[in-house]
């Protein structure tokens, strides 16, 4: 049986490793924003409805571990740390473009 495998996952089904890399709740959504150009932790607490500051620096963490953003901090006061999306990043971001434009026909309209 094939094996797929990325960092610490392996998996025996190319999705199931997709989704354990990107599945939960907040990844994609991180994914999402900072590929909209927020860049900011502030920025992308803002964005995100729902996310707390503990969560958001946790996925943050991961997902730069990872290899989905890269991180970049400045030694500034107050400080100033920006993320943006890596080639990997980008690429799970255009694989996730379908997922909203699916979305997109269930808007509420005023």
């Amino acid at each position: 049986m094939a094996e797929f495998a990325f960092a610490d996952e392996r998996h025996s089904c190319p999705l199931q490793l997709g989704l354990a890399l990107l599945g939960g709740r907040w990844r994609t959504l991180i994914l999402h924003h900072v590929g909209l150009g927020q860049h900011r932790f502030g920025e992308l607490g803002r964005a995100i409805d729902g996310i707390s500051e503990r969560m958001l620096a946790r996925e943050l963490k991961a997902l730069v571990r990872l290899g989905f953003l890269e991180r970049e901090a400045f030694a500034e006061i107050p400080p100033r740390t920006e993320y943006r999306l890596t080639e990997l990043g980008r690429e799970a971001r255009s694989a996730l473009e379908p997922l909203r434009r699916w979305g997109l026909r269930f808007k509420v309209e005023d």
